[in-house]
């Protein structure tokens, strides 16, 4: 016996649909820490899935009054240790300080992008419909 799909609405409740937000909200500078954290894109992809998983489990923790993109980035860097603790005998992962001062780095930045963001959306809406979908294919997919 098939069971019907529940209806699009009806499987994403509202506190699942702040952290969506939230969430995609900073996915490029916690992709970027990461990235410029392990430097490997490959070591970076498994972490953001880490992060995202811990984020979407402890969601219900997070103090809305406070950033998110703090609290995103503090749970990056903690994946972050625990992945370089994996790779204890490696050269190639950052010192602990390091770490710190590339999450600060990012934070910081992260209003630099956001800005960037705003006025890459606005060229886009100037665009025609064809060169529209083309840009987003390219650089959104």
């Amino acid at each position: 016996m098939r069971v019907p799909l529940a209806k699009r609405g009806d499987c994403v409740s509202h506190e699942h649909s702040d952290f969506i937000t939230l969430f995609l909200k900073e996915e490029l500078l916690l992709r970027s820490f990461l990235l410029a954290s392990t430097g490997n894109v490959h070591e970076s992809d498994d972490l953001f899935q880490s992060v995202a998983r811990v984020l979407w489990e402890k969601f219900a923790d997070y103090d809305p009054s406070r950033p998110f993109r703090g609290w995103a980035l503090g749970v990056a860097r903690l994946e972050v240790l625990k992945w370089r603790q994996s790779k204890a005998r490696s050269r190639e992962v950052l010192s602990p300080d390091a770490l710190s001062q590339v999450a600060e780095a990012a934070e910081e930045g992260g209003s630099w992008a956001d800005g960037l963001s705003e006025f890459l959306r606005g060229c886009l809406a100037k665009l025609k419909s064809t060169a529209r979908q083309v840009m987003e294919l390219k650089y959104f997919l």
